[in-house]
């Protein structure tokens, strides 16, 4: 075991603590709950491009699901899970062996529509595009989501994602 001391580092332990501290209930308490429902979308499209699987589902609801335009259920939470993991594992360039998909949210397309003055439940739209590069050809799509979002003991996250009417299924 190694031991060492650090000169006043039961105050500097306490100092970090008590930023820390201060940090999550500033978070909890005064950040706005459409600054909480677009860290999901931040959250989710970070972790689609770092590749992350839990990083990129972490705002899904464990009863989420992906509806087709339609309102047809496409996948829930865990084929969503799989379905990316499997993306991890195949979407590589062979020519450079780099993780080939990106996702981007059009920043100035996100609505977020509240339900009520409780503001428990709310409605997120935004369009997004994405690219698939392998070797030098890139193929991109584009599409519009509507999210149903919901604040529950954990935290605001999604219940549902649908593809707005006209849009394709992306081709992720």
């Amino acid at each position: 075991m190694i031991a060492f001391t650090v000169p006043g580092g039961g105050k500097t332990i306490a100092a970090v603590v008590g930023v820390l501290v201060v940090y999550i209930l500033v978070f909890h308490v005064f950040v706005s709950d459409e600054t909480k429902i677009r860290r999901i979308v931040e959250t989710t499209v970070d972790g689609y491009n770092a590749p992350d699987v839990g990083d990129a589902i972490d705002g899904l609801a464990d009863d989420f699901e992906f509806l087709s335009a339609k309102g047809r259920k496409i996948a829930d939470k865990q084929e969503i899970r799989g379905y990316l993991a499997g993306q991890v594992l195949q979407s590589r360039d062979p020519a450079t062996n780099r993780y080939n998909l990106t996702l981007e949210v059009i920043e100035d397309s996100i609505r977020i529509t509240f339900d009520d003055d409780s503001k428990t439940k709310a409605t997120l739209e935004f369009d997004a595009k994405g690219s698939r590069t392998n070797r030098d050809k890139v193929d991109t799509w584009s599409a519009s989501f509507t999210v149903r979002v919901e604040k529950g003991d954990d935290g605001w996250k999604a219940k549902s994602a649908q593809l707005a009417p006209g849009s394709k299924r992306p081709t992720f």
